[in-house]
């Protein structure tokens, strides 16, 4: 198969930092997002003990696939479950339920590939590739609540 994409494995090395091993029903693939097999994966996923209460779409066009679904299953998003996505495309701030959703400095990102890519041309492909990290940051809107407290045995 495909390797995943290097937001993907990111999000799982910093999961991993978080929880040790990431379980792979924790990690949809791609095409399950598809309409036609969407839902019944979004059923399977929440009758699993314990139910999760948080999905981390890849992107925000996911995270609406994610956001009709859960509405059309009835679960309650934010309050039975939280759904950020990754992109911060212009629409969503005014979705029925605003999605919380990673902001990327796409302005930023696509002036420096113009001056990298002018800069190449300059000096006629000579000099090393070079990569360039841009650092984004989450906008928290109405899609993401504090979950619910779990059954979880305190130490007394």
């Amino acid at each position: 198969g495909d390797l995943p994409h290097p937001r993907e494995r990111e999000y799982l090395r910093m999961l991993e930092q978080q929880i040790g091993q990431v379980p792979p029903r924790f990690i949809l693939p791609y095409e399950a997002l598809d309409d036609s097999v969407c839902r019944a994966t979004l059923e399977q996923l929440l009758a699993v003990e314990p139910r999760p209460t948080a999905l981390f779409a890849g992107n925000d066009r996911v995270a609406l696939v994610l956001l009709k679904h859960l509405s059309a299953m009835g679960v309650n998003v934010p309050h039975e479950m939280s759904v950020v996505g990754f992109d911060n495309l212009r629409f969503t701030e005014h979705l029925p339920v605003p999605l919380t959703t990673v902001d990327q400095p796409k302005q930023e990102m696509g002036r420096r590939a113009v001056e990298l890519l002018l800069e190449r041309i300059e000096l006629v492909g000579e000099g090393e590739p070079r990569s360039e990290v841009f650092h984004p940051h989450l906008v928290i809107r109405d899609s993401c609540a504090i979950a619910p407290r779990l059954n979880v045995l305190v130490p007394q």
